[in-house]
Order: structure tokens, then sequence, then C-alpha cells
């Protein structure tokens, strides 16, 4: 339920950065309750697995603060203007 909480909230985009840090703060000290218990491979397999998250997460907080998706604006644009590349 939480992922997808966090999922709609990412789709919005109200509060990215801060939805990027819980995570990665759920993700973090998942990992290091592996490490602590002294399970290394499982520590090692949860980061390998979640490296495609934490580089989205890098991007997303690096560029979180850009411009909402809005479908409004799709409809409202003409068609494609392609003489400009001939």
């Amino acid at each position: 339920m939480m992922e997808v909480i966090f999922g709609i909230i990412l789709i919005l985009g109200t509060t990215t950065r801060v939805n990027i840090l819980i995570v990665s703060a759920f993700m973090f000290t998942s990992n290091l309750t592996f490490f602590v218990s002294g399970n290394y491979s499982e520590a090692l397999m949860e980061i390998f697995g979640h490296l495609p998250f934490i580089a989205t997460a890098m991007i997303l907080i690096f560029f979180g603060s850009g411009n909402k998706l809005k479908i409004t604006d799709l409809w409202r644009q003409g068609p494609a203007d392609l003489d400009k590349f001939s």
C-alpha cells in the first residue's frame, strides 16, 4: 500500500523531493537492518536490486522541481511543423 501512495504522489508531482527522501530513508533502513543482523549477502543483493530505484531517485531529487505534466497542454498544441527540418 505504501508503494501505491508514494507512486501516486510521484505521478502527481506535488512533493517529489520529499517523497523521494522518505522512500530513500525506507530503503536505507531496510539495508541497514540486513547489515546489522550480519546478512551481508542479502544486504548486497538488496542494494544491487535497488540500484535502478536509487538512480531514479537521484534524478528526481536533482530535477524534481521541473514543470509538472499538464495533459491539457497536449490537446492545445497544433500539428507539428515539419518544414523547418527540411
